[in-house]
């Protein structure tokens, strides 16, 4: 935040709680059958949480799970 990287709005609290709370939580929904290969869920979870720090990272390619 000193750098101008991240403008997170409430650092400490909200933002943190969210980030938190985010990681937490997926343990408890993921299923590795699901439609998202552990790739693509991870660069969401990332675009997520740099968004909840108002904070952006360059496009890229996202892998896909292939149906079975």
């Amino acid at each position: 935040m000193r750098e101008g990287t991240f403008t997170a709005a409430d650092p400490t609290e909200r933002d943190g709680t969210a980030l938190l709370g985010m990681c937490q939580s997926i343990a408890r929904w993921y299923q590795p059958a699901g439609p998202l290969a552990p790739q693509e869920l991870a660069a969401r979870y990332i675009d997520i949480a740099l968004a909840i720090v108002c904070a952006q990272r360059p496009a890229r390619g996202r892998t896909t799970r292939k149906p079975r």
